[in-house]
């Protein structure tokens, strides 16, 4: 057996252009132990049919102990600049699913009626976002990174999502990272029930104290 196996590695590591010998150059091994479909290809009809079969089907919803051994198999890797060049130049192109489509205007998923064009009140200044960073210490409301690890500024952030109601006071108004900032686009009830405690509170105490200023 050992002598077999020897003999196999000689071939496969010296030998060079052999056309008849049987383990021919330049193939793996699993072409002769087993693997009778090696190099061969499904026709288009066989796509075609593979992808009416599962279209439609999902796949059962992986478990969450599933799901942590892969986070786990997979902390601290980084793909090879080989790898990540690989991937770019095979979604490049016609070959992008996105190549060609343009998500602008109401054709975007996120798209609000076009409320982004309407015009702030005039007096939301650049010196009232000033003060109402100022008054929350430069930190977002919502995860405390402060303003130091934005490339800009933090955003002011109209907790009723109204341009025009609340301008210059300082209850409607806090301070919000670009990352969650991005996120309050989303779900706005979800993110203005989630302040709605802040802009409550401080639209009493401003009624109360009879200021409304920062």
């Amino acid at each position: 057996m050992l002598l077999l196996v020897l003999l196999v590695a000689i071939v496969l590591t010296s030998c060079t252009g052999c056309e008849n010998i049987i383990f021919p150059c330049g193939l793996p091994v699993n072409v002769f132990l087993g693997a009778p479909y090696y190099g061969h290809h499904h026709t288009d009809e066989t796509k075609r049919k593979m992808s009416e079969y599962r279209r439609g089907r999902r796949r059962p919803p992986r478990s969450a102990e599933w799901c942590e051994k892969l986070r786990v198999a997979n902390t601290g890797k980084r793909l090879s600049d080989e790898h990540r060049r690989k991937i770019s130049d095979a979604n490049r192109g016609e070959r992008n699913p996105m190549y060609g489509v343009h998500l602008t205007g109401d054709k975007n998923p996120n798209w609000q009626g076009g409320k982004s064009f309407e015009p702030y009140c005039s007096k939301f200044s650049d010196s009232l976002k000033i003060r109402v960073r100022e008054k929350f210490g430069r930190r977002c409301y919502l995860c405390g990174k402060h303003e130091s690890g934005n490339v800009q500024p933090l955003c002011v952030h109209h907790v009723d999502y109204n341009k025009n109601q609340g301008c210059g006071h300082s209850w409607s108004l806090v301070p919000l990272c670009h990352s969650c900032h991005s996120k309050t686009n989303h779900n706005r009830w979800y993110w203005f029930n989630l302040l709605s405690s802040h802009w409550a509170s401080c639209w009493i105490g401003s009624f109360v104290g009879g200021s409304i200023d920062p």
